[in-house]
């Protein structure tokens, strides 16, 4: 454990990941001598916090702008720290924060799953500081050594977490301002779909699994990979350039059967927190068996999604993080919304119908020295070891964070 490395500091912990881990980061930073302070905007949030130093905010979206640059004022606080950037509470603070000058450490989920967190100064993804970086910069960049030892997937406790949440967060209802929820999702119909996704995972399992060991053996190479996206999810809604999963799927279907070559399949990937919340599968289903493209098109909800980008001929997103695996793999990628990698060194930038109607047959993956360089560059700038959920990774991850704070 860190000590007495940041003095004095005020910190103000913002909304964070679900579950406790922001209680732990401020537990963490006042054993070092940071005083730090949290807001609850919801019954979830007060819930996970620890009591002290921890103000309620239930005024709506009116007045946060107000109330939250008087406490900056008041408390002198020295560095804001936030889950998500894209959130309206967030996107204000960052706003207000560059104006006072105060530093702002925005987290996120780790870029490369599972062992990392992200966690960077300003913002993420298309935010990120390492979306802007030249090119001499990304190529000159040092390989750096691989610090996790984390193995464990944490999706099963982030559901777990997310089902406390959100039932507390409904309870708490009547006390707090429903403005500031980041998703507004009611309760009874939010646990029907998951009690579903899991009948679907449960039922789908034979179908997944055969489909995968064929992608992954008979049929690799042969495919272009499209990964869907949690359809409400910010980095979507916010930075996706006016496209969604349902645009995305139909643009994306047609355009394959009119230029794709005729020996190549298309595969969707159903987000598994999406799979209970949308119909996608069955809708992709039957847009292919109305177009006689059953035999072209395939859909999967599970799977082991690293390995079948790996050997995917290529991918098509929005701006899924996952592009970073087909980066790192060298497989090449289209990206259409505002992605971190958005940039014509990393990726085929979609700007008209006619450049994914080219990609299928034009698609080159990136030069491995930028892919390299680029990776790395995510190592030094953006991620830490550690897991916000995982009860024997949470710590490591606090304590990653108030060593980059201290820096």
């Amino acid at each position: 454990m860190a000590s007495n490395l940041i003095g004095k500091k005020k910190a103000l912990l913002l909304q964070g990941p679900i579950g406790s881990f922001f209680r732990t980061l401020a537990q963490t930073l006042e054993e070092s001598g940071c005083e730090a302070f949290q807001v609850a905007f919801n019954a979830g949030d007060l819930a996970n916090a620890r009591w002290r130093n921890t103000y309620c905010y239930n005024l709506g979206r009116d007045n946060w702008r107000n109330w939250f640059e008087q406490f900056l004022i008041e408390k002198e606080i020295s560095v804001v720290i936030i889950f998500g950037c894209e959130r309206y509470q967030h996107s204000v603070a960052r706003e207000l924060c560059a104006k006072l000058n105060i530093p702002v450490l925005a987290l996120e989920e780790g870029y490369i799953r599972p062992g990392y967190i992200t966690a960077e100064w300003g913002g993420n993804n298309w935010r990120s500081p390492a979306a802007d970086l030249p090119v001499k910069t990304i190529l000159k960049t040092k390989r750096t050594e691989e610090r996790s030892t984390i193995k464990r997937k944490n999706f099963g406790k982030i559901v777990w977490l997310g089902f406390l949440y959100y039932n507390i967060r409904a309870l708490g209802r009547p006390y707090f301002s429903r403005a500031m929820y980041h998703k507004t999702r009611p309760i009874v119909p939010e646990a029907l779909k998951w009690i579903r996704n899991y009948y679907r995972w449960l039922t789908g399992k034979k179908r997944n699994r055969e489909t995968a060991d064929a992608l992954l053996g008979s049929l690799k190479g042969s495919f272009f990979f499209i990964p869907l996206q949690v359809s409400d999810d910010q980095q979507l809604t916010e930075a996706g350039e006016g496209w969604d999963n349902d645009k995305l799927i139909k643009r994306a279907v047609s355009s394959f059967l009119s230029h794709a070559p005729a020996d190549t399949l298309l595969v969707f990937k159903l987000h598994p927190m999406e799979r209970g919340h949308s119909n996608d599968l069955k809708r992709i289903q039957q847009f292919a068996a109305r177009n006689n493209a059953s035999h072209r098109i395939l859909v999967i909800d599970d799977g082991p999604l690293g390995e079948l980008v790996k050997v995917s001929r290529g991918m098509i997103t929005i701006n899924s993080t996952s592009g970073l695996s087909a980066l790192l793999h060298q497989v090449p990628i289209a990206v259409l919304g505002k992605a971190i990698y958005r940039r014509p060194e990393l990726a085929t930038c979609i700007e008209t119908q006619s450049d994914l109607d080219q990609f299928w047959t034009t698609a080159k993956a990136c030069d491995p020295k930028i892919a390299e360089g680029f990776r790395n560059c995510l190592f030094n700038i953006a991620l830490l070891p550690g897991d916000y959920y995982l009860d024997a990774h949470r710590q490591e991850a606090a304590d990653e964070i108030l060593q980059k704070i201290s820096a």
